[in-house]
C-alpha cells in the first residue's frame, strides 16, 4: 500500500521524485520528532493524544504540535483523527510561526479552512468556497481520515476518501476580516491541534507527509517507514 501511495503522489506532482515521512506512534520516542507549541501531548497505546491547546496571541485558539521545516512547500498531508471531547480539532499546514498558519477546523457539521496570516484570523466566518458541510455533526469517538494537498495557492482536501474541498487561496471571496491578506502562505510545517480547555481533546494516528521537498525515507517489509524526521536531521 505504501508503494502505491508513493506512485499516486508522484503523478500528482508531475512525476517528480517524491519522498515521505510516516508516523504510526507505536514508539513513544516519535514524540521527540515533533515541536509542541501548546497543550498537553503524549503517545499512548500507539496513538498521539492532545488536549487543551492554549490560544495563540490575538486568537481564541492556537496551534498544538508541528513537525518539519519552514521551507517545505508542496506536499500531501494525511492523518487519522478521532475527536475525544468537544468535537473540535483538525490538521495544520504551512505553519511558519504562531502568527502564520492554516488550520482546517472540524466543528459541528462543518470542515473548513481557518487561515492565520500576519497575526490575524482571516476567516472567523467560514469562506463558502473553503467550507464543506457534512450534513451531520462530528461525533466524539469516531475515527476519520483526512488528506490535504497543498500545491502553490491550490488546496485540495479529502474526508474519508471523498474530495470535499478544492480551491485556489488567492481567488477566494472573503467576508471578514474587512482587509484580508489575499496572498496565501506558500511554505511551512505541518501540524495538529485541539481546542482550548475541556472542549479540546483529540487523538491522531498514521500521519504521513509526501512531496518533492520532503526528506527521503525507506520502507521496511511491514510497510512502515524505517526512518523518522529526527533521524534524518541528525545525519544531515
Amino acid at each position: 500500500m505504501k508503494f502505491l501511495s508513493v506512485i499516486c503522489v508522484s503523478l500528482l506532482f508531475l512525476a517528480l521524485p517524491v519522498w515521505g515521512l510516516f508516523y504510526d506512534f507505536e514508539n513513544r520516542a516519535q514524540l521527540k520528532e515533533w515541536e509542541v507549541i501548546g497543550g498537553d501531548w503524549k503517545i499512548e497505546n500507539g496513538v498521539l493524544k492532545g488536549k487543551k491547546t492554549p490560544p495563540a496571541p490575538g486568537f481564541d485558539h492556537g496551534p498544538g504540535i508541528v513537525v518539519g521545516e519552514d521551507t517545505w512547500t508542496d506536499y500531501v498531508f494525511e492523518l487519522k483523527m478521532k475527536l475525544d471531547a468537544g468535537k473540535l480539532g483538525g490538521p495544520i499546514i504551512r505553519y511558519i510561526d504562531e502568527k502564520n498558519w492554516y488550520w482546517f477546523e472540524s466543528w459541528r457539521t462543518q470542515f473548513y479552512l481557518r487561515p492565520h496570516v500576519n497575526g490575524e484570523d482571516q476567516a472567523p466566518d467560514p469562506i463558502p468556497e473553503a467550507m464543506w458541510d457534512r450534513k451531520k455533526e462530528f461525533q466524539d469517538g469516531e475515527w476519520h481520515t483526512y488528506k490535504i494537498e497543498a500545491k502553490g495557492e491550490d488546496i485540495t482536501a479529502w474526508f474519508d476518501g471523498e474530495k470535499v474541498l478544492d480551491f485556489t487561496y488567492n481567488k477566494l471571496k472573503w467576508g471578514r476580516p474587512a482587509h484580508p491578506v489575499k496572498e496565501g502562505l506558500l511554505r511551512g510545517k505541518v501540524g495538529l491541534m485541539t481546542w482550548t480547555g475541556d472542549m479540546g481533546m483529540a487523538s491522531f494516528d498514521d500521519v504521513s507527509i509526501l512531496g518533492p521537498g520532503i526528506p527521503g525515507a525507506t520502507v521496511n517489509p511491514n510497510g512502515r517507514l524505517s526512518i523518522t524526521w529526527g533521524e534524518i536531521k541528525s545525519v544531515q
